[in-house]
């Protein structure tokens, strides 16, 4: 069954390789295919399907370069998972990363492991694009500096409203004017430091002008940010986490789908928001349409990373985010889990 998956997805990515540039189409579906695969504990699988996948693409992203990357330690398959950690590196994955990370901790007792480690200076200096793009990446901090400012100070928004409402509009001014020069400010642009970081840099300015979109009006940035996505500069997940801010839950329901309900002492298991088969297709299609996975695999790998074990070994970014939802009664509370809700676990 195995081989036949990998054949399948090697024949459709093979049709036209010219395609594989539109990530929704030709990278993300198959991802989730390798990480439904971890949460089966298939890695072999999984392993191929990466194998094939990372081919089809100009890029590849760090998050499944490293979840590759245990793939291959799990298998006993360590210089394949050192090629992964070359990988890493080219997109700025730091040397402490790699030394302290409990995943890879087999991989550091392969004997071939001090000396290359000990090549990371090297390999860094050789392959990461962080030097060309540190003049970007130092504008994005200062535009994440600037917006705190003023929020953290003492009467925030009541004393100094105009004041981050200007900075929030200059702020965007300047990350706009990145992105139509350099493409969306991405890992591919500026790097990352660790594989398990999914947010861009600018996300606390892009979350803060996609809450200002649903509320006053703001540019809406839904199309830009889909083209990103599709272009490879930016991971689903992050796309859909701005979707939560725009107020459009027709890619994620409830700040991301998973949530528990509490009553006094009483606290529910993580719990999904049940949907009709209607609702579910119409979801579906938009989730799907822009990488994102669909609805039930989405909480297959909540369930997986939830339940804690080894899914702590792999990047699975966002599927721990829980909402907490208060009750005023026990009465709300048990009916709500008998009728509104269901315990992802069902989804394994």
């Amino acid at each position: 069954m195995a081989r036949i998956i990998l054949l399948s997805v090697f024949i459709i990515l093979s049709l036209n390789p010219t395609l594989a540039t539109d990530y929704t189409k030709y990278y993300h579906p198959y991802i989730n295919k390798a990480e439904l695969a971890i949460v089966d504990g298939h890695y072999e699988m999984a392993l191929g399907i990466y194998a094939v996948t990372f081919e089809k693409v100009p890029s590849a992203f760090a998050r499944d370069y490293f979840n590759a990357a245990v793939c291959a330690v799990k298998l006993n398959r360590y210089q394949q998972a050192l090629i992964y950690c070359d990988s890493l590196i080219a997109k700025g994955v730091t040397k402490g990363f790699l030394e302290n990370e409990k995943a890879l901790s087999t991989l550091r007792s392969f004997p071939y492991w001090s000396s290359y480690i000990n090549t990371y200076n090297q390999k860094r200096k050789k392959i990461f694009i962080k030097a060309k793009y540190n003049d970007i990446l130092m504008q994005l901090v200062r535009l994440e500096e600037a917006d705190q400012v003023f929020r953290k100070m003492e009467g925030s928004y009541e004393k100094y409203g105009d004041t981050i409402s200007a900075i929030d509009t200059r702020n965007m001014d300047t990350l706009l004017m990145i992105w139509d020069k350099y493409g969306f400010p991405g890992e591919g642009l500026v790097g990352t430091a660790s594989p398990r970081e999914v947010l861009p840099h600018p996300w606390i300015v892009l979350w803060h002008h996609c809450q200002l979109t649903a509320t006053k009006g703001k540019e809406n940035l839904t199309n830009r940010l889909k083209q990103a996505v599709r272009n490879g500069h930016m991971y689903p997940v992050a796309f859909g986490r701005l979707m939560c801010a725009v107020n459009d839950n027709n890619y994620n329901l409830m700040s991301c789908g998973v949530v528990v309900l509490r009553f006094e002492d009483n606290v529910s298991p993580p719990l999904a928001e049940q949907v009709s088969e209607e609702q579910a297709i119409a979801i579906n299609k938009k989730r799907i349409s822009a990488g994102l996975e669909s609805l039930n695999d989405f909480y297959r790998k909540a369930a997986f990373v939830l339940n804690g074990g080894v899914a702590r070994d792999f990047a699975f970014p966002v599927y721990d985010n829980i909402t907490a939802i208060d009750l005023p009664t026990q009465k709300h509370f048990d009916k709500m889990q008998e009728f509104v809700f269901k315990d992802i676990n069902e989804y394994l």
